[in-house]
């Protein structure tokens, strides 16, 4: 078969149409992470290896659309290069019997894959059907366990594991990074009074206005109770005292219609060399927190913290009562 020819610079950018297609394949069905894409590209470089074919791909069924999760050799995208073009299609089933995706051979043979490598395609398809449902179910058991089942924000592990991850970002970086504690004043009076229901509902109301105010490299979670922590990376201490003041607001119009008070109070402490202990961290924005509630409460206290190595020293100290 006649094959035309193909520069360096065509082979570049053919990987890197595949590498964004399969990151974007990997992101819609929910399976994002380096180790999956990595198992399913060897599964597509062993079905090379089986059958002798040019290219593999592996594919999954969404909708009526179909997202790559892995390839190796020649790929679908240099199809059109191949002179005749032949492919292969070894369907992708669950334990039930329905196709959820495929696994495509690219190949130059004539008469099609012998028979031997078609029955070792049917095995592979088995693994990749196994192991898309084994991480669907480990995905499904870490959601279960890193989120908060009333607010369906991140919980307390969750918020944690994203802040150390943050902090080692920013130390790399050089970059600031801002920790924010919120705490619900008055809460226990609307559970007393009103009852769990009326507080659940709050703290879910709160929880949104929060969400719509951040962006989505933030990180939200509910630490206990009625207390939330919020990771901004990258963001110095006015805009992080901005954006708490923002949600303190917008908290305002919906806790005006409790008969008792009700409003937020927020620590905000804006990191500009990161230290090591991330419990550190979040224990400064929860001193500045009772520093608003000791202050009159519904209102910021924000804080910056210059050195990461003598933590006790602040070197600058700002509050904010928005005005009602």
């Amino acid at each position: 078969m006649q094959r035309s020819s193909m520069t360096v610079t065509d082979n570049a950018q053919l990987l890197a149409a595949n590498e964004n297609a399969r990151m974007t394949a990997l992101r819609d069905v929910d399976l994002l992470d380096a180790q999956y894409g990595a198992t399913f590209d060897r599964f597509a470089r062993l079905a090379c290896a089986v059958t002798g074919a040019d290219g593999a791909m592996i594919s999954l069924r969404m909708g009526s659309e179909a997202h790559r999760l892995g390839a190796h050799g020649v790929t679908e995208d240099a199809l059109i290069r191949l002179t005749p073009p032949m492919a292969h299609d070894e369907p992708v089933c669950d334990s039930e019997g329905v196709q959820i995706g495929t696994m495509r051979l690219l190949h130059s043979c004539p008469d099609g894959l012998a028979a031997p490598s078609r029955a070792l395609l049917g095995e592979l398809a088995e693994s990749v059907a196994t192991s898309v449902e084994l991480y669907r179910s480990m995905r499904d058991v870490h959601r279960i366990a890193t989120t908060d089942c009333l607010t369906e924000v991140g919980n307390r592990t969750y918020f944690f594991h994203q802040l150390r991850a943050e902090a080692a970002r920013a130390r790399r970086g050089q970059a600031p990074l801002s920790v924010l504690y919120c705490d619900c004043d008055g809460f226990r009076m609307v559970n007393n009074t009103l009852g769990h229901a009326a507080g659940d509902a709050l703290l879910r109301e709160i929880t949104a206005v929060m969400r719509e105010n951040l962006r989505a490299s933030d990180t939200l979670g509910r630490l206990g109770g009625d207390e939330f922590g919020l990771v901004l990376p990258e963001i110095g201490p006015v805009a992080a005292r901005a954006i708490a003041e923002r949600i303190l607001l917008a908290c305002r119009t919906l806790t005006r219609r409790y008969e008792h008070p009700v409003s937020v109070s927020f620590g905000v402490v804006t990191f500009l060399a990161v230290p090591d202990d991330v419990a550190d961290m979040v224990e400064a924005a929860d001193a500045a927190m009772y520093d608003a509630k000791h202050a009159g409460r519904d209102r910021v206290v924000a804080r910056v913290v210059r050195s990461g190595v003598n933590f006790g020293v602040i070197n600058a100290l700002a509050t904010c009562h928005a005005a009602q």
